[in-house]
């Protein structure tokens, strides 16, 4: 059976990463039109937000796994 070594490090920094490259540029953007414009209560606005973070880390951990398995096969 494949082993997976998983270290917090790499994990946190394609987080850092992604949400740098793809979501800070229109965090500004979005925020503004979730609070000012679209009529949604805050909960919701938090919801959105809080989901958002954790797909991004998902995204962050699935592609650290995949990178990690690429690495072991050659």
């Amino acid at each position: 059976m494949m082993e997976i070594n998983l270290s917090l490090k790499p994990i946190l920094d394609a987080f850092q990463a992604i949400w740098g490259q793809v979501f800070a540029p229109v965090l500004n953007q979005t925020i503004d039109f979730l609070v000012n414009k679209s009529g949604l209560p805050d909960e919701v606005v938090i919801k959105i937000l809080l989901w958002t973070a954790a797909l991004t880390l998902i995204l962050a951990l699935t592609g650290y796994i995949v990178q990690q398995i690429k690495q072991s096969k050659y």
